[in-house]
């Protein structure tokens, strides 16, 4: 019994793990994301249909109208025609009523309408054929942005694992702590005030361990959520944030694929106020007609003479202003006029938003180095007190207080560790090409 249970157990254990996600480093969740998320499987779908739209514009350039249509009729009543009566041997001034045509007439007829000339068509074509690009730079612009938004919440866990495990140890040395001050207070040293002292150190660290667990739990599901990784899937960070002394700085390139894209939405209204203000130009078709007509006094609808009528020729078509194609040609060249000073602007900021990212990284390296350096102060602060406690020279609150400005400091490096680590990823996101 004892042996199935053991096994069951096992099988738990390794169905588990293999459910559970685990990345070491960044670019493991970052390559999940690409491969997984519905975000940019939703915009494949942007892509495709706008290259469907693409294809089917070059038709719209020569707009081929063919109609094919058949008919049968009866004629229950034939027209009446009133002619001089003399056309039928009548007396002159007078009329005589005279029917005309067939009960019953078949019709078959073809008619072809295809623009030679189409000034308007080919820039709703050259308009197709922009869009399908932006639709495609969208989603490489849409994926950086993804990417900067996890590197944060996958470096916010690093942060907290990392403060989970140092308050964890923390939380030894303060029930050491109590534990000293407890042998002190039964051996008469000190008063039980320094017992409480210690307790209620010990309950604050405790706290905070709570406290970080808490985040990590959320955190991890905004991950979730930003990645579309189910909530009943289980997903662990296990990166650690490493000291390197001496990290060059990465050099910062353009955002070529931002300024794609603003140079391809520029170009776009640039093209719709064009093709607004060609939609006024006259067009030149080609049209041709080919019919064929049965006249019959019985009921038939096939049998009988068909009489061939055909045409082949060219037409003008123009259209005059009207109050919505005016306000559609204004709006044009009003978004034309914006988006050309939008596209000014992203220029400008770009430079701006390059500086801003080494200046970041420039200052998270800084605050590290000193956070390293404030760190080991703490630590010999630490070690020195309590070594004056124990020889009963230092109040177990200036003890307490040392005792916080280590764990503050130990929070502190590991927090500028893991914003050094998101400030890198995040050049690296942005050089991305």
């Amino acid at each position: 019994m004892n042996g199935q249970l053991t096994i069951i157990a096992l099988l738990f254990i390794f169905f588990s793990a293999s459910a559970q996600k685990q990345f070491t480093n960044v670019n493991e969740l970052l390559d999940y994301f690409e491969t997984n998320s519905i975000d940019l499987q939703q915009s494949n779908f942007d892509i495709i249909e706008a290259n469907k739209a693409q294809n089917t514009s070059i038709i719209g350039v020569f707009d081929p109208q063919v109609q094919t249509s058949m008919s049968f009729i009866n004629n229950i009543k034939l027209p009446v025609s009133i002619l001089p009566a003399e056309f039928t041997g009548g007396q002159p001034g007078q009329t005589t009523e005279l029917k005309t045509g067939t009960q019953y007439n078949t019709n078959a007829q073809q008619q072809a309408d295809i623009k030679l000339i189409n000034q308007e068509g080919w820039k709703t074509y050259q308009l197709a054929k922009v869009n399908s690009k932006i639709q495609k730079t969208q989603k490489e612009v849409l994926k950086k942005e993804l990417k900067t938004q996890i590197a944060a919440f996958y470096y916010e866990i690093v942060q907290l694992n990392s403060q989970l495990l140092a308050t964890k140890k923390s939380k030894l040395a303060a029930d050491t702590l109590l534990q000293v001050a407890m042998a002190k207070y039964n051996s008469g040293l000190v008063k039980y005030q320094d017992v409480n002292d210690a307790n209620y150190n010990l309950i604050t660290v405790q706290e905070n361990q709570r406290q970080i667990e808490y985040s990590i739990n959320q955190t991890y599901i905004s991950l979730k959520k930003l990645t579309d990784i189910p909530q009943e899937s289980s997903i662990k960070i296990e990166e650690t944030p490493t000291l390197i002394i001496d990290r060059k700085q990465p050099q910062v390139y353009n955002n070529d694929i931002e300024q794609n894209l603003w140079s391809l939405k520029e170009a776009y209204a640039r093209l719709n106020y064009q093709k607004n203000t060609l939609a006024r130009m006259p067009t030149l078709s080609l049209i041709a007609s080919n019919a064929w007509n049965q006249y019959n006094q019985t009921l038939t609808v096939f049998n009988g003479k068909w009489i061939n009528n055909n045409y082949l020729g060219v037409k003008i078509n123009f259209s005059l202003p009207n109050s919505n194609s005016i306000t559609q040609l204004f709006k044009a060249k009003i978004d034309a006029q914006r988006m050309r000073k939008s596209a000014e602007e992203f220029m400008i900021n770009q430079g701006l938003e390059q500086k801003e990212l080494e200046i970041n990284w420039q200052r998270k390296y800084s605050q590290t180095q000193t956070n390293a350096k404030l760190l080991e102060l703490q630590q010999s602060n630490f070690k020195t007190n309590t070594n004056l406690y124990n020889e009963g020279q230092l109040p177990i609150d200036k003890l307490i207080t040392s005792f916080t400005n280590l764990v503050n400091a130990e929070y502190n490096l590991i927090a500028s560790l893991a914003s050094l680590q998101l400030a890198q990823i995040k050049i690296e996101i942005y050089n991305q090409q």
